[in-house]
C-alpha cells in the first residue's frame, strides 16, 4: 500500500519518492505490473486520498481515507459558518512548518474568509471518485471528521462504497485489531484480487456510555432511512422543545463557557445523528447503565436534530 501522494506538477508522487508516479503515461506502464492503494489518517493523508482518487490515475485500485474531511472550509475552518481559531491555528503552524505546501494556507484563509472559488479548487471532486472506497467517520470528534467522511461516502461515485463507523480513540482505533481486519480484507478484496466477501455497507457502532458497545450492526444508508427525524427549537432556562417558543438570548465567553440546551426523551431512544451514536437501555439496571432521561453530552455545536444536549 502507498503512502498519499502530494501533488507535483501534473503528476502525483509518493512524498520523498519523486520517480514514484501514478499518472500519465509512465504509470500506464508501471500499471502493468503494480496495483496502487492508499491508506491514512487523519485530515491531509486523508485529503490527498480524495485529491488523487478523483483523477483516476490507472494505478490506483483502492483507497481507505481514514478519519478526514472532505470540504476544508465547511468542515475545519469555518463549521456551520463560525471561524475556528483554536486547532485550526495549531494545525496551520504545524504545518507551515513540516509540510512541503506551495501555498501558505494561513495567509489564503485570512485573504478568503467565505467560501469562494480559491476554497472550492481545494476540494476534491467526490463524484469523479470510481475506485473502491472504504472511509471511516469517527463520532469521537465529529466538528472534524464525522460530516465530511459521511459526506464522502454519500457522494463518491465508487459503486463500491464501504463506511466504517466509531466512537473510540482515534490512533487506538486504527491500529486496533477490528479495524486492522477491516482495511485488508477490503485490500485483499479489491487490490488483490482475492476471492474474499466485501466489507459491510455501512458498519454502524451503537453505544448506551462513553466506553461501552452494545451493539454493532450493519446497516445500507446515511443517514438511515428509519430515521424519525424531529425538530427541537431553542427555549428559556437551556431548554429544547418540541413548542413553539418566544425571543429569547443567550450569552457566554467563548474562550471559556458555552451555551448549554438540554433535552430530555420520554422514553428509550437510539440517536444516529451527527453528533453520535447513542442508545439508552431504561430497562438495564445498575449505575452503569444509561437509564431513560438520562442526559448525554454531545460535543458538536448543530444540527440540533436529535440530541440530547446542545452545547453553542
Amino acid at each position: 500500500m502507498a503512502a498519499p501522494g502530494v501533488q507535483a506538477g501534473r503528476r502525483w508522487h509518493r512524498p520523498g519518492r519523486p520517480g514514484g508516479c501514478l499518472s500519465g503515461a509512465s504509470a500506464v506502464r508501471r500499471a502493468q505490473l503494480h496495483r496502487v492503494s492508499f491508506t491514512g489518517s487523519p485530515r491531509a493523508a486523508a485529503l490527498s486520498q480524495y485529491k488523487v482518487a478523483a483523477l483516476n490515475p490507472p494505478a490506483l485500485k483502492a483507497i481507505a481515507p481514514w478519519e478526514g474531511f472532505t470540504d476544508a472550509y465547511r468542515d475545519f475552518f469555518t463549521p456551520g459558518g463560525v471561524v475556528e481559531n483554536g486547532f485550526a491555528r495549531v494545525w496551520l503552524l504545524l504545518t507551515g512548518r513540516v509540510a512541503r505546501l506551495r501555498t501558505d494556507l494561513a495567509a489564503e484563509r485570512r485573504k478568503h474568509p467565505l467560501r469562494d472559488a480559491w476554497w472550492e479548487s481545494l476540494t476534491p471532486r467526490l463524484s469523479r471518485i470510481t475506485v473502491p472506497i472504504l472511509v471511516c467517520a469517527s463520532f469521537s470528534d465529529s466538528n472534524l471528521h464525522s460530516v465530511g467522511s459521511m459526506r464522502a461516502f454519500q457522494r463518491v461515485g465508487s459503486a463500491e462504497r464501504h463506511a466504517y463507523t466509531h466512537r473510540g480513540p482515534k490512533w487506538a482505533s486504527f491500529y486496533g485489531a477490528e479495524a486492522l481486519r477491516t482495511q485488508l480484507a477490503f485490500f485483499d478484496r479489491y487490490l488483490r484480487e482475492r476471492d474474499v466477501p466485501p466489507p459491510p455497507r455501512l458498519r454502524l457502532e451503537i453505544r448506551d456510555r462513553l466506553d461501552h458497545v452494545v451493539q454493532v450492526r450493519d446497516e445500507r444508508e446515511w443517514p438511515l432511512a428509519r430515521t424519525d427525524w424531529r425538530r427541537l427549537r431553542l427555549g428559556e432556562g437551556g431548554a429544547l422543545s418540541d413548542a413553539e417558543g418566544g425571543a429569547g438570548s443567550v450569552t457566554s465567553d467563548l474562550r471559556r463557557e458555552a451555551a448549554v440546551f438540554d433535552h430530555r426523551f420520554d422514553e428509550d431512544t437510539e440517536r444516529p445523528d451527527d453528533a453520535a451514536t447513542t442508545r439508552g437501555h431504561h430497562r438495564r439496571r445498575g449505575p452503569a447503565a444509561l437509564r431513560r432521561n438520562r442526559e448525554v453530552v454531545a460535543r458538536r455545536a448543530g444540527p440540533v436534530r436529535g440530541l440530547l444536549r446542545l452545547r453553542a
